[in-house]
Protein backbone atom coordinates (compact mmCIF):
# COMPACT_ATOMS: atom_id res chain seq x y z
CA UNK A 1 0.00 0.00 0.00
CA UNK A 2 1.04 3.29 -0.33
CA UNK A 3 -0.13 6.83 1.50
CA UNK A 4 0.27 8.45 -1.93
CA UNK A 5 -3.46 9.14 -3.47
CA UNK A 6 -2.98 7.62 -7.04
CA UNK A 7 -6.97 7.82 -7.59
CA UNK A 8 -8.35 9.93 -10.15
CA UNK A 9 -8.89 13.47 -9.13
CA UNK A 10 -11.63 15.65 -10.76
CA UNK A 11 -10.40 18.76 -12.49
CA UNK A 12 -13.75 20.37 -13.19
CA UNK A 13 -13.66 23.28 -11.03
CA UNK A 14 -9.81 24.13 -11.24
CA UNK A 15 -8.10 26.34 -10.04
CA UNK A 16 -9.55 26.14 -6.36
CA UNK A 17 -10.97 29.47 -4.69
CA UNK A 18 -11.00 31.04 -8.02
CA UNK A 19 -13.80 32.79 -10.14
CA UNK A 20 -11.76 30.61 -13.16
CA UNK A 21 -12.61 27.32 -11.24
CA UNK A 22 -16.22 28.35 -10.85
CA UNK A 23 -16.71 29.26 -14.88
CA UNK A 24 -15.01 25.79 -15.08
CA UNK A 25 -17.03 24.31 -13.44
CA UNK A 26 -20.61 26.28 -14.51
CA UNK A 27 -18.92 25.17 -18.15
CA UNK A 28 -18.79 21.18 -17.22
CA UNK A 29 -22.38 21.76 -15.77
CA UNK A 30 -23.77 23.05 -18.85
CA UNK A 31 -21.80 20.55 -20.86
CA UNK A 32 -23.42 17.74 -19.20
CA UNK A 33 -26.78 19.03 -19.55
CA UNK A 34 -26.14 19.47 -22.88
CA UNK A 35 -25.06 15.47 -23.50
CA UNK A 36 -28.13 13.99 -21.14
CA UNK A 37 -30.45 15.88 -23.55
CA UNK A 38 -28.10 14.73 -26.40
CA UNK A 39 -28.52 10.95 -24.91
CA UNK A 40 -32.20 11.50 -24.27
CA UNK A 41 -32.27 11.81 -28.29
CA UNK A 42 -30.25 9.17 -28.66
CA UNK A 43 -32.60 6.42 -27.46
CA UNK A 44 -35.36 8.13 -28.41
CA UNK A 45 -34.09 9.21 -32.37
CA UNK A 46 -31.70 7.31 -33.39
CA UNK A 47 -30.62 3.99 -34.39
CA UNK A 48 -27.50 2.59 -32.59
CA UNK A 49 -25.91 -0.25 -33.13
CA UNK A 50 -23.46 -2.08 -31.00
CA UNK A 51 -20.80 -5.07 -31.31
CA UNK A 52 -20.17 -6.50 -28.22
CA UNK A 53 -18.66 -9.68 -27.31
CA UNK A 54 -19.88 -12.27 -29.59
CA UNK A 55 -23.12 -10.28 -29.87
CA UNK A 56 -24.32 -7.35 -32.35
CA UNK A 57 -27.11 -5.32 -29.97
CA UNK A 58 -29.29 -3.03 -31.92
CA UNK A 59 -31.04 -0.10 -30.12
CA UNK A 60 -33.82 2.26 -30.95
CA UNK A 61 -37.28 3.51 -29.86
CA UNK A 62 -35.87 2.76 -26.44
CA UNK A 63 -35.96 -1.82 -28.04
CA UNK A 64 -33.03 -3.49 -27.69
CA UNK A 65 -32.64 -7.01 -30.67
CA UNK A 66 -29.58 -8.95 -29.89
CA UNK A 67 -27.99 -10.79 -32.39
CA UNK A 68 -25.35 -13.31 -32.26
CA UNK A 69 -22.07 -12.79 -34.22
CA UNK A 70 -19.91 -15.31 -33.22
CA UNK A 71 -20.76 -18.92 -33.24
CA UNK A 72 -19.49 -21.87 -31.80
CA UNK A 73 -17.85 -22.47 -35.58
CA UNK A 74 -15.96 -18.61 -34.60
CA UNK A 75 -15.25 -20.10 -31.51
CA UNK A 76 -13.84 -23.58 -32.50
CA UNK A 77 -11.66 -21.80 -34.69
CA UNK A 78 -10.14 -19.43 -32.24
CA UNK A 79 -9.83 -22.69 -30.21
CA UNK A 80 -7.86 -24.42 -32.78
CA UNK A 81 -5.04 -21.30 -32.86
CA UNK A 82 -4.91 -21.26 -29.04
CA UNK A 83 -4.57 -25.14 -28.86
CA UNK A 84 -1.11 -24.84 -30.71
CA UNK A 85 -0.17 -22.13 -28.14
CA UNK A 86 -1.24 -24.41 -24.97
CA UNK A 87 0.68 -27.20 -26.09
CA UNK A 88 4.06 -25.10 -26.45
CA UNK A 89 3.47 -23.25 -23.16
CA UNK A 90 2.97 -26.75 -21.59
CA UNK A 91 6.03 -28.61 -22.96
CA UNK A 92 7.90 -25.68 -21.80
CA UNK A 93 6.77 -24.77 -18.62
CA UNK A 94 6.23 -28.10 -16.91
CA UNK A 95 8.25 -31.64 -16.74
CA UNK A 96 8.25 -32.85 -20.06
CA UNK A 97 7.77 -36.97 -18.63
CA UNK A 98 4.36 -35.86 -17.55
CA UNK A 99 3.50 -33.62 -19.58
CA UNK A 100 4.16 -35.13 -22.89
CA UNK A 101 1.14 -37.48 -21.92
CA UNK A 102 -1.06 -34.84 -21.17
CA UNK A 103 -0.60 -33.33 -24.29
CA UNK A 104 -1.58 -36.13 -26.57
CA UNK A 105 -4.67 -36.72 -24.98
CA UNK A 106 -5.47 -32.94 -25.29
CA UNK A 107 -5.07 -33.20 -28.84
CA UNK A 108 -6.86 -36.34 -29.57
CA UNK A 109 -9.68 -34.92 -27.58
CA UNK A 110 -9.63 -31.74 -28.95
CA UNK A 111 -9.66 -32.46 -32.75
CA UNK A 112 -12.43 -35.35 -31.91
CA UNK A 113 -14.56 -32.93 -30.99
CA UNK A 114 -13.71 -30.21 -34.01
CA UNK A 115 -15.59 -31.57 -36.83
CA UNK A 116 -13.60 -29.14 -39.70
CA UNK A 117 -11.46 -29.87 -42.58
CA UNK A 118 -8.55 -27.51 -41.65
CA UNK A 119 -8.28 -29.14 -38.57
CA UNK A 120 -6.81 -32.23 -40.52
CA UNK A 121 -3.53 -30.31 -41.53
CA UNK A 122 -3.30 -28.83 -37.97
CA UNK A 123 -3.64 -32.75 -36.37
CA UNK A 124 -0.98 -33.88 -38.48
CA UNK A 125 1.99 -31.56 -38.52
CA UNK A 126 0.97 -31.33 -34.69
CA UNK A 127 1.34 -34.76 -34.22
CA UNK A 128 4.04 -35.00 -35.78
CA UNK A 129 5.78 -32.48 -33.48
CA UNK A 130 4.80 -34.14 -30.54
CA UNK A 131 6.28 -37.45 -32.39
CA UNK A 132 9.87 -35.32 -32.56
CA UNK A 133 9.39 -33.94 -29.24
CA UNK A 134 9.04 -37.50 -27.76
CA UNK A 135 12.10 -38.76 -29.61
CA UNK A 136 14.65 -35.95 -28.44
CA UNK A 137 13.07 -36.13 -25.10
CA UNK A 138 12.97 -32.26 -24.88
CA UNK A 139 11.46 -29.10 -27.30
CA UNK A 140 14.56 -28.70 -29.92
CA UNK A 141 14.66 -25.56 -31.58
CA UNK A 142 14.52 -27.46 -34.60
CA UNK A 143 11.11 -28.93 -34.52
CA UNK A 144 9.75 -25.88 -32.78
CA UNK A 145 11.01 -23.85 -35.89
CA UNK A 146 9.62 -26.52 -38.28
CA UNK A 147 6.58 -26.72 -36.39
CA UNK A 148 5.37 -23.18 -36.31
CA UNK A 149 6.74 -23.26 -40.05
CA UNK A 150 4.35 -25.37 -40.64
CA UNK A 151 1.46 -23.42 -38.77
CA UNK A 152 1.93 -20.31 -40.82
CA UNK A 153 -0.11 -21.01 -43.97
CA UNK A 154 -2.49 -23.43 -41.63
CA UNK A 155 -2.39 -19.65 -39.49
CA UNK A 156 -3.50 -17.95 -42.42
CA UNK A 157 -6.48 -20.32 -42.92
CA UNK A 158 -7.84 -20.32 -39.37
CA UNK A 159 -7.84 -16.34 -39.53
CA UNK A 160 -9.78 -15.82 -43.13
CA UNK A 161 -12.44 -18.59 -41.91
CA UNK A 162 -13.12 -16.54 -38.78
CA UNK A 163 -12.99 -13.52 -40.67
CA UNK A 164 -15.44 -14.82 -43.22
CA UNK A 165 -17.48 -16.26 -40.48
CA UNK A 166 -17.73 -12.81 -38.45
CA UNK A 167 -18.28 -10.60 -41.66
CA UNK A 168 -21.05 -13.10 -43.13
CA UNK A 169 -22.84 -12.80 -39.57
CA UNK A 170 -22.73 -9.13 -39.54
CA UNK A 171 -24.02 -8.59 -42.68
CA UNK A 172 -26.51 -10.55 -41.94
CA UNK A 173 -27.64 -8.82 -38.84
CA UNK A 174 -27.00 -5.66 -40.39
CA UNK A 175 -29.53 -6.17 -43.06
CA UNK A 176 -32.41 -7.37 -40.29
CA UNK A 177 -31.45 -4.55 -38.14
CA UNK A 178 -32.36 -1.78 -41.13
CA UNK A 179 -35.23 -3.64 -41.88
CA UNK A 180 -36.67 -3.24 -38.64
CA UNK A 181 -35.47 0.17 -38.34
CA UNK A 182 -35.33 1.89 -41.68
CA UNK A 183 -33.30 5.18 -40.52
CA UNK A 184 -31.63 7.40 -42.84
CA UNK A 185 -27.34 6.82 -42.40
CA UNK A 186 -27.37 10.34 -40.35
CA UNK A 187 -29.59 8.26 -37.81
CA UNK A 188 -27.37 5.53 -37.37
CA UNK A 189 -24.09 5.41 -35.04
CA UNK A 190 -22.03 2.11 -34.38
CA UNK A 191 -19.95 1.12 -31.98
CA UNK A 192 -17.23 -1.39 -31.59
CA UNK A 193 -16.56 -2.57 -27.94
CA UNK A 194 -13.68 -4.26 -26.91
CA UNK A 195 -9.89 -4.69 -25.77
CA UNK A 196 -7.08 -2.49 -26.81
CA UNK A 197 -5.90 -5.24 -29.69
CA UNK A 198 -6.25 -4.17 -33.16
CA UNK A 199 -8.26 -7.73 -33.84
CA UNK A 200 -11.24 -6.41 -32.09
CA UNK A 201 -11.29 -3.23 -33.37
CA UNK A 202 -10.65 -3.37 -37.22
CA UNK A 203 -13.41 -6.40 -38.66
CA UNK A 204 -16.41 -4.88 -37.10
CA UNK A 205 -15.45 -1.61 -37.85
CA UNK A 206 -14.83 -2.01 -41.25
CA UNK A 207 -17.97 -4.10 -42.17
CA UNK A 208 -19.91 -1.12 -40.02
CA UNK A 209 -18.21 1.47 -42.41
CA UNK A 210 -18.81 -0.71 -45.45
CA UNK A 211 -22.47 -0.71 -44.68
CA UNK A 212 -22.80 2.91 -44.04
CA UNK A 213 -21.21 3.52 -47.68
CA UNK A 214 -23.62 1.30 -49.48
CA UNK A 215 -26.70 3.66 -47.97
CA UNK A 216 -28.17 5.56 -51.13
CA UNK A 217 -28.70 8.31 -49.56
CA UNK A 218 -25.34 8.02 -47.69
CA UNK A 219 -23.22 11.49 -47.24
CA UNK A 220 -22.65 11.40 -43.48
CA UNK A 221 -19.11 11.58 -42.59
CA UNK A 222 -18.67 7.98 -41.90
CA UNK A 223 -16.06 8.36 -39.34
CA UNK A 224 -18.39 10.40 -36.74
CA UNK A 225 -21.00 7.31 -37.11
CA UNK A 226 -18.38 4.83 -36.35
CA UNK A 227 -17.08 4.41 -32.99
CA UNK A 228 -14.69 2.36 -30.83
CA UNK A 229 -14.87 2.35 -27.45
CA UNK A 230 -11.93 0.27 -26.07
CA UNK A 231 -12.18 -1.58 -22.46
CA UNK A 232 -16.12 -0.93 -22.96
CA UNK A 233 -18.35 -3.71 -21.18
CA UNK A 234 -21.50 -1.86 -21.08
CA UNK A 235 -24.26 -0.72 -23.58
CA UNK A 236 -24.95 2.74 -21.60
CA UNK A 237 -21.09 3.40 -22.16
CA UNK A 238 -21.85 2.87 -26.05
CA UNK A 239 -24.69 5.11 -25.85
CA UNK A 240 -23.05 7.57 -23.81
CA UNK A 241 -20.12 7.38 -26.28
CA UNK A 242 -22.46 8.82 -29.12
CA UNK A 243 -24.25 11.29 -26.83
CA UNK A 244 -20.42 12.72 -26.09
CA UNK A 245 -19.31 12.59 -30.05
CA UNK A 246 -22.83 14.58 -30.98
CA UNK A 247 -22.21 17.08 -28.74
CA UNK A 248 -18.48 17.55 -29.20
CA UNK A 249 -19.29 17.63 -33.10
CA UNK A 250 -21.71 20.67 -32.41
CA UNK A 251 -19.00 22.65 -30.25
CA UNK A 252 -16.25 21.71 -32.54
CA UNK A 253 -18.30 23.37 -35.63
CA UNK A 254 -19.65 26.60 -33.75
CA UNK A 255 -16.50 27.40 -31.95
CA UNK A 256 -13.74 26.02 -33.88
CA UNK A 257 -15.16 26.67 -37.60
CA UNK A 258 -14.87 22.40 -38.15
CA UNK A 259 -16.91 19.44 -36.91
CA UNK A 260 -13.91 17.34 -36.97
CA UNK A 261 -12.33 20.19 -34.61
CA UNK A 262 -12.24 18.61 -31.05
CA UNK A 263 -11.15 15.02 -32.57
CA UNK A 264 -8.15 13.22 -31.34
CA UNK A 265 -6.20 13.51 -34.22
CA UNK A 266 -6.66 17.01 -34.94
CA UNK A 267 -5.66 17.18 -31.27
CA UNK A 268 -2.86 14.99 -31.68
CA UNK A 269 -1.44 17.36 -34.20
CA UNK A 270 -1.12 20.23 -31.64
CA UNK A 271 0.58 18.25 -28.81
CA UNK A 272 3.07 17.17 -31.96
CA UNK A 273 3.66 20.71 -32.42
CA UNK A 274 3.70 21.76 -28.79
CA UNK A 275 5.97 18.54 -28.38
CA UNK A 276 8.39 19.62 -30.94
CA UNK A 277 8.71 23.66 -29.37
CA UNK A 278 9.53 22.43 -26.01
CA UNK A 279 12.31 20.18 -27.84
CA UNK A 280 13.98 23.50 -29.51
CA UNK A 281 13.06 21.94 -32.55
CA UNK A 282 12.68 24.70 -35.69
CA UNK A 283 9.53 25.53 -36.74
CA UNK A 284 8.03 22.92 -34.54
CA UNK A 285 9.22 19.78 -36.89
CA UNK A 286 9.79 16.44 -35.73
Amino acid sequence: MTDVDTGFRDTTASPKDSCLGLINKRFHNYYSDKKSKALHKVKSELLVVVKIDSRLISICDGKYTVYTINSDRYHALKSLAHLTMAIFFQLTSNDLDTEIGHVEELVESAFDSIDLEISKELKKVTEDFIHKVKQAKHVEATSLLQYSTSLEPIYAKLMMASAMDEAENLKDALAKVLAMHPKNSSQIFTVTMGAHQPRYKELSKLVFQRWLHGMDEHIVNTDHHVRYLEGGCDIEEALNLVSTAIVDREIAQLFLGSAEGLNQDVLGVVAEKAIANVWGEPNGAR
